[in-house]
């Protein structure tokens, strides 16, 4: 049913507001491509109710005045409305647009009346074209392109590890529709593996999030495919450095596919330092949607990605990721669905004389693999809403790490770990939400189980509608992890490829923490504004030993985490006449750990944080930049060092080399490095092809430059070369320099798309 049509029969039934009332039930598609929208909101004026559509872009209101106007808007499309009445009948379909402008978008606000639907709190949802908007280092990056979400930080611009309000990326779950996976990275986390070209979008749930999510302390991120068109054939290339990507998709009423891959084949690889190797890595990501686009019954997801690294027996590492998912509406659409998913995952990791962040070669055999079924039921009123769900897996872990050479003379930098673990896991949750006038409040439970461990993490959320512009929200709860993926917090610059999975249980702790959040939602006219502020509480948060940490056996420690926080970001939206948009954002984040013997700062804190992103279209040019200012990041000091007896030295006054030396550290971050400073620049130019054009073949090339101040980007560490320096109790100078050099680094990509 067109939008004419369903406007027409609203205007011929004009009066019946004293119809009874009447469940609406709808789908939100991409206008073209017939993709669902996640996320969209729809709004009854008269009947002043709201609602949120779900992952298959479906939604159900339920008007208590009849006829009434629906507003649909989602983020990165421009809104439509609708005129239904009672003599409406079948389900709307509502095709959006896509908005020509994306970046300010990037602020998620809810519905301007109070709705059933809470899960936006501490959400961000990032399309992909605001990710392509992001100068690229070599291409477009679904992880790197977070840097647009304020509640998500870096190491450094060679990290693609997303960090959420304080915590570490190994305490954040990745997911792929809806699908856990696990390590989607490329070349020791500098990558991700999932490819643009299949990315519809990203969305970002920060703790404490609903109570049907599990797996996380900090927060979630979920990459949504995409899905092919009707009744028409897609298709597109992309060339970068070295790598190679496509996609293709296409489709009638009852079944819509799309595949995409991207291939990379270097034959040395001279980013990792001592190592010149040939590597290569493969992506694919295929997609089937099953049944009509205004209401899909079924989905079914397939990913896999490889990377090798190295061509002999003496000195490899390989590694790859597989995943096969799928869900069904088992139910007739309604006021109560009901959905089953199953899905298996697979990761797999192996080498010899791998290099390690403790310098140390080491042989891997690694495999992680997990099989889950999930049934999950929603039944809705006007004023209520239920949710519930019950899922069942299999968890299977095998752990090994070994030294590579234990008969050197040096002193291994960590022992060998030989660890395997199958056990069942069971999950169940249930959610009510009741909204009273402009107050909606969502009260949830989840319990997790895994062997004989158990977590049990109440949530709670609410809104506040003030006016037609302004919404208050807030969340408490827990989030809990029954088993830990650990790595060094402290990677960069060198690659890490060690990884170590440690199930909670006996001698091993679950990992729990405690969340508060509070938001402030401002939107009017083209300006929109978010303020948010963030705490939180957590126990069993593990890491490895730190190299500083001296007269410890202990290889692996846990400890307290401790988070506050406050993000702000304004943003404008421009329009089809003045396309142009920017957004500015600023963070105060502390995060702090206790390991037995009082508050440290952590690792990777950074107190102070600014960003600004804008782009500007003039026709088929459209220019972008970005600049990202933060302060300094923690640094454990040397107080003294022991000089390891060079006959006839004086060391007073002199450079002491740490090859000659045994440092002596002072307070575990008890000093703090310098600040940093980027500026990014690109454009994209269209040769064939106009944006929003008729025209079936697109041509774009695009440039970017990373770094265009060629300024220092990374903090100082302790290390020889050329920098900082400090001195020791007898006067000599120790060296401290920047733990890399981020030279200009320009990129060039085309793409063609039919």
């Amino acid at each position: 049913m067109t939008r004419s049509a369903l406007v027409a029969i609203g205007v011929a039934t004009l009066g019946v507001r004293g119809a009874p009332a009447q469940t609406i039930t709808g789908t939100v598609v991409a206008k073209g491509a017939s993709t669902p929208i996640a996320g969209a909101r729809i709004i009854a004026t008269h009947s002043r109710l709201a609602a949120f559509t779900n992952h298959a872009g479906r939604f159900d209101i339920t008007l208590t005045v009849l006829p009434d106007t629906l507003t649909i808007a989602a983020i990165g499309w421009v809104p439509d409305t609708v005129v239904v009445s009672d003599t409406t009948g079948g389900s709307l379909v509502i095709a959006l647009r896509s908005a020509p402008i994306i970046i300010s978008d990037l602020i998620v606000s809810g519905a301007r009346v109070p709705t059933l639907d809470l899960t936006n709190h501490g959400r961000w949802r990032m399309p992909i074209e605001a990710a392509r908007a992001v100068p690229p280092a070599v291409e477009t990056d679904v992880y790197r392109a977070l840097a647009l979400i304020p509640a998500v930080s870096f190491t450094s611009p060679l990290s693609a590890r997303p960090m959420v309000r304080g915590y570490d990326a190994q305490e954040v779950t990745t997911r792929i529709d809806g699908f856990e996976a696990l390590n989607l990275f490329h070349l020791g986390r500098a990558f991700a593996s999932f490819p643009a070209d299949a990315t519809d979008e990203i969305v970002v749930s920060t703790a404490p999030y609903a109570a049907a999510q599990a797996g996380s302390i900090a927060g979630i991120l979920d990459v949504a495919g995409r899905t092919g068109p009707i009744d028409r054939f897609q298709a597109g290339l992309g060339l970068s450095f070295g790598s190679l990507s496509g996609y293709a998709g296409g489709g009638n009423r009852q079944a819509r596919y799309f595949f995409a891959g991207r291939f990379l084949h270097l034959k040395a690889l001279g980013l990792i330092p001592g190592i010149d190797v040939p590597y290569h890595f493969e992506d694919i990501y295929g997609s089937v949607a099953i049944g009509p686009p205004e209401r899909p019954r079924g989905r079914i997801t397939a990913f896999a990605t490889q990377d090798r690294a190295g061509a002999n027996s003496t000195s490899f590492l390989n590694w790859g990721n597989v995943l096969l998912g799928g869900r069904w509406l088992a139910t007739k659409p309604g006021r109560t669905e009901v959905e089953l998913s199953v899905s298996g995952a697979s990761f797999r990791e192996d080498g010899d004389d791998v290099p390690s962040v403790h310098a140390v070669p080491a042989d891997l055999s690694n495999r992680f693999t997990r099989v889950t079924v999930t049934a999950d039921l929603a039944t809705a009123w006007p004023l209520t809403r239920v949710d519930a769900g019950l899922s069942l897996g299999w968890r299977d872990i095998v752990n090994r790490i070994a030294d590579a050479d234990p008969d050197r003379a040096s002193v291994p930098r960590f022992p060998t770990t030989s660890l395997r673990l199958a056990r069942p896991e069971l999950g169940a949750h249930a959610m009510v939400t009741r909204r009273a006038g402009r107050l909606t409040l969502a009260g949830g439970i989840r319990l997790d189980a895994a062997g004989t461990t158990t977590s049990l993490a109440p949530r709670l959320s609410g809104r506040l509608g003030i006016g037609r512009d302004m919404r208050v929200s807030a969340g408490l709860g827990r989030t809990s992890r029954l088993y830990h993926l650990v790595g060094d917090a402290r990677s960069e610059p060198d690659f890490d490829f060690l990884d170590f999975w440690l199930s909670a249980g006996p001698g091993i702790p679950t990992a729990v923490a405690d969340h508060a959040t509070l938001e402030l939602n401002l939107e009017r006219g083209s300006t929109v504004a978010r303020l948010g502020g963030y705490a939180s509480h957590g126990s069993a948060i593990g890491e490895l030993e730190p190299e500083h940490d001296q007269g410890t056996a202990r290889f692996f420690r846990f400890g307290e985490s401790r988070t506050r926080g406050l993000e702000a970001q304004l943003a404008y939206r421009g329009t089809r006449q003045h396309p142009a948009s920017f957004s500015l954002t600023y963070v105060y984040g502390k995060s702090e750990r206790n390991w037995g013997e009082g508050w440290v700062r952590w690792a990777q804190d950074r107190r102070h944080q600014g960003r600004a992103f804008g782009q500007l279209a003039r026709g088929r040019l459209t220019v972008f930049g970005a600049m990202d200012a933060a302060t300094g990041m923690p640094l454990t000091p040397v107080v003294y060092a022991f000089g390891r007896g060079i006959p006839g030295a004086d060391p007073r006054g002199s450079t002491v080399s740490l090859a000659d030396s045994v440092p002596v550290y002072g307070p575990e971050n008890g000093a703090t490095t310098s600040g940093t400073l980027r500026v990014d620049a690109g454009a994209t130019y269209r040769l064939v092809g106009r944006p929003g054009s008729a025209k079936r073949f697109h041509l774009v090339i695009g440039i970017s430059i990373i770094n265009v101040l060629a300024g220092p980007v990374a903090p100082f560490g302790l290390g020889e070369g050329a920098g900082r320096y400090a001195t020791d109790r007898k006067g000599r100078w120790l060296p401290y320099r920047r733990l890399f050099n981020l030279p200009t680094v320009p990129t060039l990509t085309l793409r063609a798309e039919l």
